[in-house]
């Protein structure tokens, strides 16, 4: 709707509106939350507190919507200290022996872990702020029902992964278990051929050539029987024959939720044969071999090679 360099400038006036009625909105704040713990409560009523709750949330979402790069670690703890005081003042004369900065400690604190999603991050952080494991027992409770309140759907930092291994910095430290997370449903090749192991293996042959595949299984009454190869197809010794005649056997079954650890585990050694994913039913739904794990493995290794080098890149 705006140009890129007409954003920042509407953001910037709009927090700049906000502040002259509210200048704590402005700058990282951290000299509030000092107000706050020192008990230095004359220039932050509740009122003013209770505004300045959804003032702050307000004037950073401006700065980093518009494109300002405020960051929303120093806003999120100064707006969860801000309620955190509002609701310290409010419960005080009911629970005099509770402090209103040990009730801003929890509430600021559990806030920026839910928001965050770094509840383990915010609970060592509150038991330096506190100089020890005095509010350890508040800070836990807090923190577990703010995150569990706040759930796993939404955080403020979008480009959080699940952890180090799926992290551009640490993903090639993983690299033994560049397949870790991956399962069948992923890479196994649906275009595969069902034979009736009564086919004459002439015809088995041609039906292979025409889709490009390396083998196939044959089944009986909807129920894997067998598996025939391309390379037994190929041999005079087939000529005449069925393919149940020449299959190699009962190939390994598996379901779609396999890990591709555990198909390797199971896989034979020969590169013709591949594993048969099947469905609850035993109907086949696909097959996986060595092609379709290696062609994996390299299209993954590649993206984690691209990624570490755009995270590692340097401004010129």
């Amino acid at each position: 709707m705006f140009p890129p360099y007409v954003k920042p400038a509407i953001g910037g006036l709009l927090v700049g509106a906000i502040a002259i009625y509210y200048p704590q909105v402005l700058g990282l704040g951290y000299g509030w939350v000092q107000l706050i713990l020192s008990g230095n409560m004359l220039l932050l009523p509740l009122g003013v507190l209770i505004i300045l709750f959804f003032a702050k949330i307000l004037a950073t979402s401006l700065t980093i919507g518009s494109g300002g790069a405020g960051g929303t670690f120093a806003p999120g703890i100064v707006t969860g200290a801000f309620m955190g005081t509002a609701l310290g003042i409010i419960a005080h004369p009911l629970f005099p022996y509770v402090s209103v900065a040990e009730v801003a400690v929890v509430t600021m604190l559990s806030f920026f872990a839910a928001a965050s999603k770094t509840p383990v991050s915010m609970l060592i952080m509150g038991t330096e702020m506190v100089g020890g494991l005095d509010m350890f027992v508040p800070l836990t409770v807090g923190i577990t029902i703010a995150f569990f309140i706040c759930g796993n759907r939404h955080v403020i930092y979008d480009a959080q992964v699940l952890d180090r291994l799926h992290s551009p910095a640490h993903m090639l430290d993983y690299r033994d278990d560049i397949m870790e997370g991956m399962n069948v449903a992923e890479l196994m090749n649906r275009s595969h051929l069902e034979l009736d192991p009564a086919t004459k293996a002439e015809d088995a042959f041609y039906a292979l050539r025409a889709r490009k595949l390396k083998g196939a299984a044959l089944s009986s009454d909807g129920k894997v029987c067998g598996y025939i190869t391309m390379e037994l197809l190929r041999s005079s010794a087939g000529r005449g024959k069925t393919v149940g005649e020449l299959s190699k056997g009962h190939p390994p079954l598996v379901d779609e939720r396999t890990s591709i650890k555990d198909v390797l585990k199971v896989l034979p050694y020969d590169p013709e044969i591949a594993v048969v994913v099947t469905d609850p039913d035993g109907s086949i739904e696909g097959t996986v071999g060595f092609n379709e794990i290696a062609d994996a493995y390299e299209k993954r290794f590649r993206e984690f090679k691209i990624m570490e080098m755009r995270n590692g890149a340097k401004p010129a």
